[in-house]
């Protein structure tokens, strides 16, 4: 029981929904906003309902008549919610039954690619077409988006691509020796880490296989010198920003930076848990610049 400004009510509830009564022949619904407490948490501060403005009268909502009169209204709008919900479920089974027939059908006309789209949902290295094929075929909300014999080509196409790719290759060295690296850098990235700045790059071996790690620090300053010997007179590196030597742009200039680079070192490497052509390397030493093939 509780009391409510002016009027005394008590809460009562029949087939889920709260009604509020001021005596045996008089219940009501209660505000709709606020349920009939005159107030409505707002941002964490207990606030004037807007809607009743915590009057008396307006609190109490649609009067519904005596206690029989609730048990009908609340029957009939648990009956109205019932049939809801059940239009509901019955549209969302029309979405599930035509995302299943395409499924099936897609499994009928190739396994292999109905196979490789499914195995997107685990690969967060999916390329973006395999992940739209992946949406497309499996997103109820695409169910009646066709996935079209071209689709199926073109997926399997990707996949056998992939497949010769894989094929041929090299491998990255399995070893927990020092390895001698020779090869061009393919791309930069700088890493802003709690120890500083690392100056993260993408490496080709010559021999065909890629591994990812920080730029040997005398290397860093061989390229970093050669850049500001090559600046105009006048100008600095920290006209563009510190890292431009590195990374070779600005918003106002273009510059070499290291991409394309060839150079030699020695390093620890590990191979990638899901690409044998890929592995990370670390502590580099004898670094230097190399030789044109």
């Amino acid at each position: 029981m509780n009391t409510i400004g002016f009027t005394h009510t008590n809460e009562v509830t029949f087939e889920g929904y709260t009604y509020l009564t001021t005596g045996a022949d008089a219940f009501f619904r209660g505000c709709k906003r606020c349920g009939g407490t005159g107030h409505y948490l707002f941002n964490g501060f207990d606030d004037i309902c807007y809607s009743c403005n915590n009057d008396s009268s307006a609190r109490l909502g649609v009067f519904v008549g005596d206690e029989a009169g609730a048990k009908r209204d609340a029957h009939r709008r648990f009956k109205a919610r019932e049939a809801g919900q059940a239009k509901k479920e019955a549209k969302r089974m029309v979405f599930i039954h035509q995302m299943e027939a395409k499924q099936d059908a897609v499994l009928a006309a190739d396994p292999a690619v109905f196979a490789a789209v499914k195995a997107v949902e685990f690969d967060d290295k999916a390329s973006s077409f395999m992940t739209s094929m992946y949406e497309n075929l499996f997103f109820a909300i695409n169910s009646a988006r066709p996935f079209t014999a071209n689709m199926i080509a073109a997926v399997r196409k990707a996949v056998d691509a992939k497949a010769e790719k894989d094929a041929s290759a090299v491998p990255v060295p399995v070893t927990d020796a020092r390895i001698v690296l020779t090869g061009v850098i393919v791309s930069t990235k700088i890493v802003d880490t709690e120890f500083g700045t690392a100056y993260k790059i993408l490496f080709q071996d010559d021999r065909g296989f890629r591994v990812y790690g920080s730029l040997a620090s005398n290397l860093q300053d061989i390229f970093r010198d050669e850049f500001a010997a090559n600046l105009p007179e006048g100008v600095d590196e920290y006209s563009f920003g510190s890292g431009v030597w590195f990374t070779g742009s600005t918003n106002e200039q273009e510059f070499t930076g290291v991409k394309g680079k060839r150079i030699t070192f020695s390093a620890k490497i590990q191979v990638s848990i899901d690409d044998k052509a890929f592995g990370f390397f670390s502590r580099p030493t004898k670094a230097s610049i190399a030789t044109a093939e």
